[in-house]
């Protein structure tokens, strides 16, 4: 994360407050100190207290002198809520560096060139690249691009920074994003960039991002390690008074 155009405390402060909502420091919990939240994210706990502060002035959070650090009671929750394109980027730059950068210009294939809306023969632009912690690869990912769009990128850009930030810097809002996840056999090629055998198994994720105008300007296809972990909290958004009156009816069908 030591190259971002996005400040250090600004993308904890999103994480913590995405932990915050999601429920994974209930209302009322005491928070991490910030010795070890510093000692997590591998940052200053001056990064640390700037993050804390802002969740503070969003009433997210709130200080007990002499105790410490709780989740505020009034936080509204949100009832289910699936790890996201956007944090998991935000995640990965936390932790992750890029290697193995390689662009070039393509003819996509039908799927591609239908799930970003580009008409037949138009050539495009494919960016892969690496991440890895320490000596580790953990994922190969591949993003498609408009030529147009592409055009605005440096080399040098894509080698340091996410295409979040990119995407956010030349003036692209990313409104949404539709994501599937599957198990696939790994090709040759895939395997060459995970260091893994040629048929491995490895978890595949595809999303395309759109923008506001549900317009597509970015696919992304993310291959994992087979030891990749994808977790999802649910909870019920009806509230247990409702879901005991919901079983009482369901009990008298």
């Amino acid at each position: 994360m030591s190259h971002s155009l996005i400040p250090k405390y600004y993308q904890i402060a999103n994480l913590l407050r995405n932990r915050i909502v999601n429920g994974f420091y209930p209302k009322g919990q005491l928070m991490p100190t910030e010795k070890q939240l510093s000692e997590d994210f591998e940052v200053s706990r001056v990064t640390i207290r700037q993050s804390m502060r802002i969740l503070e002035e969003q009433r997210m959070i709130v200080r007990k002198q002499g105790v410490g650090t709780f989740v505020s009671e009034t936080v509204t929750l949100q009832p289910i809520v699936f790890s996201g394109y956007i944090e998991d980027i935000m995640l990965q730059q936390l932790s992750t560096k890029v290697s193995d950068v390689t662009i070039e210009e393509i003819i996509p294939n039908e799927e591609i060139r239908t799930n970003l809306c580009v008409p037949a023969g138009e050539t495009i632009v494919k960016v892969e690249r690496t991440r890895q912690v320490g000596e580790k690869i953990i994922s190969y990912v591949e993003n498609f691009f408009s030529k147009e769009i592409a055009s605005q990128f440096t080399e040098e850009e894509v080698k340091m920074y996410s295409f979040v930030e990119l995407l956010y810097k030349y003036g692209y809002e990313q409104e949404s994003a539709l994501q599937t996840v599957s198990a696939v056999d790994a090709t040759t090629h895939v395997a060459a960039k995970l260091q893994v055998l040629p048929e491995s198994s490895v978890l595949f994720t595809e999303i395309i991002i759109f923008d506001r105008n549900g317009t597509p300007i970015n696919i992304v296809n993310v291959y994992n390690h087979s030891d990749y972990k994808y977790t999802v909290k649910l909870a019920p958004s009806i509230g247990r008074t409702k879901i005991d009156q919901l079983n009482q009816d369901l009990n008298q069908l």
